[in-house]
């Protein structure tokens, strides 16, 4: 099952980190079991910055809702 494009296909341009705003996302399980908690890592290739945050479970409902309040908060920062 292939989800998404391959990290091999990203553009070359963006090895170089010249550029702000390309980002790289992971999940981190914990114990193979029902309970798993579960981190989501973000990493920005120019700056270096991580995030984690925690999250329900390893779904995509569970992945979105998180971008979305990281979008909230941002948005809020920015704004102010």
């Amino acid at each position: 099952k292939k989800l998404g494009r391959n990290i091999e296909e990203r553009p070359k341009e963006i090895n170089k980190r010249n550029e702000f705003g390309h980002w790289e996302c992971d999940l981190v399980l914990g114990h193979k079991s029902k309970d798993d908690e579960v981190l989501l890592t973000l990493s920005e290739r120019m700056s270096r910055e991580f995030l984690i945050l925690r999250i329900p479970d390893k779904t995509s409902v569970s992945v979105m809702q998180a971008f979305k309040e990281l979008q909230r908060q941002y948005s809020e920062h920015w704004n102010d």
